[in-house]
């Protein structure tokens, strides 16, 4: 295969890669806090306000306020702070849905940061650009990797951070230099930093860390008093940000150390039993085509693990270390939650191993015949690009309870919306307290029909469908955003996902007359 073509194959590649990523603009301006996770948000714009008012003590608490997520909080400020801007220009509401575009442009910042430093860690250990490219295109493909951009979630930004020092511990081996201290501290607190802005990509920070062991004693040999001072040095790097985030936290009143002791015990939510098969079960209901790849890869990488284990080139030893480094510590993670009960697997945990096993599936495909290699990966760009446009036509033809509000209700008094829910283990989704006069409906009243976030869901008894009345108009109707699979991996059990699929929520608004 000759040149020539290689750079044709490219321009495809780079093609396809710009078409679908600016297709995904059409996510801009809906979703947004809509889980309770993404009310932490609430908390930046507080460490905002107090901030501007030059309160040291309120902005401290309130960083501090977000269950050991201050890296988050402080990161989520920057798009708060250009919120307050555009509601001020365009006469806005903070929370309306037409001003959370900026959020959406700070998460696609990020995502492009994310697709940039794949493309240099995948061309960095194979040394070939198509490869690369089609890396970071089937990374961009999975509904996975951009389904958080509708989102205030800390996910992306937690593991941009890792991926860069994952980087450098590359580079650094790639370039056969030694880590010095200086740098061994850096990488130590931005990679316990990214750790602060998501705790729950622990995993990462202790994959990194088994990492950052292997590219030193590949470069310090024998040196085992240099070797040791790096170590330490990487910890120590951690341990000062820990330091620094307790005495910032004191300013407040509080201790980031106590408070990080007792985070919050959701990530029990969903069923311990499933830890093992979950990721199967999500590459089949989610992802789809590209799941199937996935699985059909990994059975293909893991009988030729023996050759990576025996290859002899430079890139082999340290993509195995990787690989092998971020996997234990994914299946230890399986063993305490299938085992001991202590997590459950969600979609959001997946998301920091998927860039990682990307690798696992360059490595297989850069071992087929180059002509045969070129027909599979232009076969699975084509295919996983067709179900990409079917999957975000799904996406886009959901709605969320406050978006539903944003357009639709809050032009009318409270007094005149009756919110109904037909599953009674919900809450109110809409932004404000919304009363309730099921008993009073006038003949100006508009009818809510599951505004809610609906949890658990597992169990159709308590599931009672609306029946309008002959007096009551249908003016909107959209299906419910839990009816989106990837929504149903964040924590629901299997049989909340049964149950969803067969009840078809829909966001329904009724007017009287």
């Amino acid at each position: 295969m000759n040149a020539k073509f290689s750079k044709f194959f490219i321009k495809i590649l780079v093609g396809f890669l710009v078409l679908t990523n600016l297709y995904k603009f059409r996510l801009i301006n809906a979703g947004y806090m809509t889980e309770p996770d993404e009310r932490r948000y609430l908390m930046a714009w507080s460490a905002l306000k107090h901030l501007m008012h030059g309160d040291f003590y309120g902005f401290s608490s309130a960083v501090f306020s977000a269950q050991g997520r201050p890296g988050e909080i402080l990161l989520k400020m920057i798009p708060a702070s250009m919120q307050f801007i555009t509601a001020k220009i365009f006469d806005l509401d903070f929370f309306e849905t037409r001003n959370f575009y900026v959020v959406f442009v700070y998460n696609f910042i990020i995502y492009g940061l994310i697709i940039w430093l794949l493309y240099k860690i995948y061309l960095l250990v194979f040394q070939h650009r198509d490869l690369a490219l089609f890396g970071v295109l089937v990374y961009t493909l999975l509904l996975n990797s951009y389904v958080y951009l509708r989102h205030l979630y800390p996910y992306d930004a937690s593991l941009l951070l890792f991926l860069f020092v994952l980087y450098r511990l590359l580079r650094l081996y790639f370039d056969k230099k030694k880590i010095a201290p200086k740098e061994a501290f850096l990488l130590g607190g931005l990679s316990f930093f990214a750790f602060l802005v998501y705790p729950a990509y622990n995993l990462s920070f202790m994959a990194l860390f088994g990492v950052f062991l292997f590219v030193l004693f590949q470069s310090s040999h024998k040196k085992f008093k240099r070797t040791s001072f790096v170590v330490l040095t990487y910890i120590f790097g951690s341990i000062s940000i820990l330091l620094f985030f307790e005495l910032f936290s004191r300013l407040g009143g509080k201790s980031f150390i106590h408070n990080a002791l007792r985070l919050s015990t959701t990530v029990t939510q969903g069923d311990f039993w499933d830890t093992p098969t979950f990721i199967f079960k999500y590459l089949i209901a989610v992802e789809g085509f590209l799941g199937y790849v996935f699985l059909i890869i990994f059975v293909l990488g893991i009988f030729m693990l023996y050759r990576l284990i025996r290859g002899k080139k430079h890139s082999d030893k340290v993509l195995l270390a990787v690989l092998l480094s971020y996997t234990f510590f994914y299946l230890l993670y399986v063993v305490l939650g299938y085992y001991f009960y202590a997590v459950t697997l969600y979609a959001r945990i997946l998301h920091q191993f998927f860039p990682i096993w990307i690798l696992l599936i360059l490595y297989v495909i850069s071992n087929i015949k180059i002509l045969y290699r070129y027909i599979l990966m232009l076969s699975i760009v084509m295919l996983a690009t067709a179900f990409f446009f079917v999957q975000m036509q799904h996406y886009l033809n959901i709605s969320y309870p406050r978006d539903v509000y944003w357009s639709y209700l809050r032009s009318y008094p409270r007094q005149q919306i009756i919110e109904i829910s037909e599953d009674s283990q919900s809450w109110s989704n809409l932004p404000q307290k919304i009363y309730r006069y099921s008993d009073k409906i006038s003949d100006d009243s508009i009818i809510s029909i599951n505004t809610f976030y609906f949890f658990p869901m597992d169990s159709s008894t308590l599931y009672h469908p609306f029946q309008p009345k002959s007096n009551q108009k249908k003016i909107f109707d959209k299906l419910h955003f839990l009816n989106f699979k990837a929504y149903q991996f964040e924590g629901y059990k299997r049989k909340s996902r049964k149950l969803i699929d067969s009840l078809q929520l829909h966001i329904k608004l009724y007017k009287t007359f």
